[in-house]
């Protein structure tokens, strides 16, 4: 997928979460302003933190370690049980990273070793710059505007 599908995804995680923050946090407008802002720059860096890994020259393993869904996980448990947002919406912007390069054909490692064999979906190959991630962007972005 594009970059700007994976933060689309991000984006939209974080708009969907904030009104269930809002009503449990009941916070004036001036913070609620301000967590949302927090809201926004969690999901949009968990959106495009799993290929972090491409700004590393030296770096060849692009889609293992950070494309393991189970620690994001493990850090979205951590963010509920000590309630913090922020975590849980970084982890689950994170994991719609990893859930969308499934559909990609080179696939994300599912197994016990991170760098052992990629697994991609089965029924579904979206190509990354392909008209079916364009098409997936626009979706997001119109349930971002339709949230809005």
């Amino acid at each position: 997928m594009r970059k700007e599908t994976h933060i689309a995804a991000g984006i939209l995680i974080s708009i969907s979460f904030m009104p269930k923050i809002s009503t449990f946090l009941m916070l004036n407008e001036f913070f609620y302003m301000f967590f949302y802002i927090q809201l926004l720059v969690a999901g949009t860096i968990g959106s495009f933190f799993p290929d972090l890994d491409l700004f590393f020259k030296n770096w060849k393993y692009h889609r293992t370690i950070t494309h393991w869904p189970y620690p994001y996980i493990f850090l979205g448990f951590i963010g509920y049980y000590l309630s913090i947002p922020l975590l849980i919406v970084f982890s689950l912007a994170a994991l719609s990273h990893i859930v969308l390069d499934f559909f990609n054909p080179s696939g994300i490692p599912l197994g016990k070793n991170p760098f052992k064999k990629k697994t991609s979906s089965p029924v579904c190959k979206i190509k990354t710059k392909s008209w079916q991630d364009f098409t997936l962007f626009l979706v997001f972005v119109a349930l971002i505007f339709y949230r809005m």
